[in-house]
């Protein structure tokens, strides 16, 4: 009798136990189906008790709303399952108020640091960073500041590939680092080989007249590129810098791109024809002393140069100051050139013919001058005075 009882005891506990699990299995593919309402689903999920089956829900499921759901039913020995969903979810669930709730389940310190690296809404990352502790923290800005970082290197890498303006574009390739060297040289190029005003407006000085251009080179832009371009791109650094030297509105520009040109041939040419003096000068000491046609350039300059600076400059790189021919060209200066005083005076402190020095010293006009002249007169009178 007492056999019978427990066989039938048992017999209705293990049906009741396959009844449960059947109808968990049920629940638990209903809770799944996607065919099914999101509030048939979600209240399958909250009669569901199985753990297993919850968890695989916590897991695998597609709806965030089931996701969560499932995290929240999840005891403690599945709670690490249940705090990976509710970093995944507070990261990436387009619901807020999904974000918002699972945000404040989650406790775990790696998955909320994960969190902070990773969710893309501001309100998560701060809530997140709050329920850090000190060591966390530290390594949170830490990786914030990486990613602000990084954040702004995209942006001047979209900048330096993609802004209308030149100019931007220059400014945003020059902060690149060097992981984005190769973005920055290509910038560089482009902008060496392109820049241009869209609407450029100058005032004309040999016109004398206001003038405006449309896409005009801008030759000041292109050699500020033209100086950031490295080794691999020094050809074309090198035809910029010639196109500015020949054609810059400004000499302080032309001066700056000629002294970086290599080609002898394009430096004797600005020699000759620039029309700035001191981009002249500039050149001219550029030039290969020994090459034969510099030499007929300085000779021909100490000639018949218009300027008398260029003379002066030409004759002292041919020949020492007491030869013949700079003697000429000093006597030269020191009388005639009356509108350069100061050209005057420096080929006076050259010269040793006494009796050009006395004519000036009584005749010029300018008083400068024939202080200048009576000077020098008193140098070379000390220096015949002299015991040898």
């Amino acid at each position: 009798m007492r056999t019978t009882r427990f066989l039938m005891t048992a017999f209705l506990a293990l049906t009741a136990i396959r009844l449960f699990a059947c109808s968990q299995a049920n629940i638990h593919r209903l809770a799944k189906d996607p065919n099914a309402t999101l509030d048939a689903r979600i209240a399958a999920v909250e009669k569901l008790t199985d753990q297993a089956l919850l968890a695989d829900l916590a897991k695998n499921d597609l709806s965030d709303h089931v996701y969560l759901a499932a995290a929240l039913k999840l005891n403690e020995h599945h709670q690490p399952v249940a705090q990976a969903a509710f970093a995944e979810i507070a990261k990436n669930a387009k619901n807020q108020d999904l974000r918002e709730i699972a945000i404040t389940r989650l406790t775990d310190q790696t998955w909320l640091l994960n969190v902070v690296k990773n969710t893309k809404h501001e309100h998560i990352r701060i809530a997140a960073t709050e329920k850090l502790d000190e060591h966390h923290r530290a390594m949170a800005q830490t990786v914030r500041n990486e990613q602000i970082y990084t954040l702004a290197q995209a942006n001047l890498v979209t900048s330096a590939t993609s802004a209308t303006s030149w100019h931007q574009r220059m400014a945003a390739a020059q902060q690149l680092d060097k992981q984005h060297h190769a973005i920055a040289q290509a910038t560089f190029a482009d902008i060496a080989r392109n820049a241009a005003y869209s609407q450029h407006t100058f005032f004309d000085a040999k016109e004398k007249r206001t003038k405006t251009e449309t896409n005009a080179p801008d030759w000041d832009l292109r050699h500020q590129a033209a100086e950031k371009l490295d080794e691999q791109h020094q050809p074309l650094a090198q035809a910029t810098f010639a196109g500015v030297a020949k054609n810059a509105m400004y000499w302080v520009v032309r001066e700056s791109a000629m002294k970086k040109l290599t080609d002898q041939t394009l430096i004797l040419d600005i020699a000759k024809t620039d029309e700035h003096l001191q981009v002249r000068l500039a050149a001219m000491e550029r030039l290969d002393p020994q090459s034969a046609a510099t030499q007929a350039m300085f000779t021909d300059a100490a000639k018949n140069d218009k300027h008398p600076w260029i003379r002066l400059a030409a004759i002292e790189k041919l020949h020492p100051p007491h030869h013949t021919a700079a003697q000429a060209v000093f006597a030269d200066v020191a009388k005639n050139e009356t509108k350069f005083p100061n050209a005057q005076r420096k080929a006076i402190k050259k010269l040793t013919d006494p009796t050009i020095l006395t004519a000036i010293a009584k005749n010029d006009k300018n008083k400068g001058t024939r202080e200048a002249a009576e000077k020098r007169l008193a140098e070379l009178t000390e220096e015949t005075t002299q015991p040898k």
